[in-house]
């Protein structure tokens, strides 16, 4: 209660009566209602609260829009949002209304719906590398805003070396020469405004004779030569593969040349092989039998030339061969003798005997030879090519 006072000289002071002061409680949002993002296909709540002099009626409202219900899966209850499973959809503007007795008050807000980063692709645990070979460490993730993807080695975002290591647009960590000083810890954080994801990973280097570093120019020229000596090996590789493959053909060709070329083999035909050595070959003499003589027999023996190899030795059984008429008449004078179809020769002053023909040897039954009559010597006889 409070009393007001009057003092005044010479009288003793004078006081009101007593006024009875309350204070009432200010209409207000306990706390302010803010921004808030939600996960897609989550349950989640939004609150409003707000307190007064009287307990204050608090409702909701989509995009300033009033008298329009939410959607199945959303139910406003007492000021409180309840999402059953959010969706796309529900992103947008949402107002609080909070009023009694005292008066309306309201507070706006913007709800989206996010994706939280998901990683898609990470590197083993751990990861093994030599010392001076490139190393790619892979961090991608998905989301929705896309996530930022940043790199730490051992917690520290700032222990790269710029000129080794570099950060690829799909969120992967480059390390273009693997130096000794490079084994530790690596984490990829992946971030959005759903939320943060980290992955860690142990980089393991192992020791390599072939490599060393004493400055930076070393190391460019190892990555050169062992570049350049890999090419020269493939190079050299694939000439050596087409060398061995050109003369595997040069050589499967030569083959089957070879074998075209070979004429049939004798035995096919017992029959034609035992002929050929008795009777297969006659001889002709310049002046016997027919009065034949090296000019005349040429245009019979160019075309039996040409095909005497394989005449000769045809797969023909004995059954197929038919007899020829011996060269020359019935009785037929050659150098002095009187020959016969038979066989017989008659000189005379000497007595009949039966000879070959074309041998001059004396036939089955007689034990001798007919000595020729004297005269000049008979000339070389050449060999006619047998013609079957």
């Amino acid at each position: 209660a409070y009393l007001c006072q009057v003092l005044t000289k010479p009288f003793q002071p004078a006081y009101s009566r007593p006024a009875q002061l309350t204070v009432k409680e200010k209409l207000k949002f306990v706390p302010r209602p803010i921004n808030t993002n939600l996960e897609l296909d989550t349950v989640r709540k939004v609150h409003c609260r707000a307190q007064g002099a009287a307990p204050p009626v608090i409702k909701w409202i989509k995009d300033d829009v009033e008298g329009e219900g939410f959607p199945e899966h959303v139910s406003d209850i007492n000021g409180t949002l309840h999402f059953n499973k959010v969706q796309s959809s529900d992103k947008g503007t949402y107002t609080c209304i909070a009023s009694n007795y005292q008066g309306i008050i309201n507070a706006t807000i913007e709800i989206d719906v996010v994706v939280s980063p998901k990683f898609t692709n990470l590197p083993s645990n751990p990861t093994e590398v030599f010392e001076g070979e490139p190393l790619m460490l892979d961090c991608m993730a998905e989301g929705d805003p896309k996530p930022a993807i940043h790199w730490d080695k051992n917690s520290n975002m700032e222990g790269f070396d710029k000129t080794r290591f570099k950060q690829l647009e799909n969120g992967s960590l480059l390390i273009e020469v693997v130096q000794a000083s490079d084994e530790g810890k690596y984490g990829c954080t992946a971030g959005n405004s759903g939320g943060l994801k980290r992955y860690e990973v142990s980089l393991i280097v192992r020791g390599s004779e072939s490599y060393r570093v004493s400055d930076g120019n070393d190391v460019n020229s190892t990555l050169g030569g062992s570049v350049l000596s890999k090419t020269v090996a493939v190079t050299l590789g694939a000439a050596g593969a087409y060398m061995v493959l050109v003369i595997g053909l040069m050589a499967y060709c030569r083959c089957r040349s070879r074998k075209n070329k070979t004429p049939p083999s004798d035995a096919q035909d017992p029959v034609l092989q035992a002929e050929a050595g008795h009777s297969g070959e006659r001889k002709v003499c310049n002046g016997d039998a027919g009065g034949h003589s090296d000019g005349d027999l040429t245009a019979h023996s160019h075309q039996s030339q040409l095909s005497s190899r394989s005449y000769g030795k045809l797969p023909v059984t004995r059954d197929h061969l038919t007899d020829m008429m011996v060269l020359g008449g019935p009785e037929t004078d050659v150098d002095g003798y009187q020959v016969r179809s038979k066989g017989q020769a008659q000189t005379p002053g000497t007595a009949t005997k039966d000879y070959d023909a074309f041998s001059q040897r004396p036939l089955p039954g007689d034990g001798t030879y007919l000595k020729p009559p004297l005269g000049p010597q008979r000339p070389r006889c050449q060999e006619l090519p047998r013609i079957f």
